[in-house]
């Protein structure tokens, strides 16, 4: 039996690359409908602030995937987190760079 008739997809059950850029833009896109261009991700990220009084890292309620994006319009280009761990509008950090 061919793996196309066992998973459906010929990349042995692996996400089509094609189709998770889709999914990922639509996503942006409801988040920002500016964004206009995926540059980089990452899937998983975890935000962390220094403290200088205390000298260490705190870690922030955020994490999830980082997508760097180019938009239409200003600012061109931003920063976003998909926060996993929030829900609601505060679901997502997005900074201009």
């Amino acid at each position: 039996m061919s793996s196309a008739k066992k998973g459906g997809s010929k990349s042995g059950g692996l996400v089509d690359k094609t189709k998770a850029h889709e999914l990922n833009m639509t996503v942006l896109k409801r988040i920002d409908p500016e964004t206009e261009q995926i540059l980089a991700s990452a899937g998983q990220v975890c935000l962390y602030k220094m403290s200088v009084d205390d000298q260490q890292w705190q870690r922030k309620n955020i994490e999830g995937s980082m997508f760097l994006i180019k938009r239409k319009g200003a600012p061109r280009f931003k920063m976003v987190v998909l926060n996993k761990l929030t829900t609601g509008a505060m679901n997502t950090l997005d900074r201009p760079i």
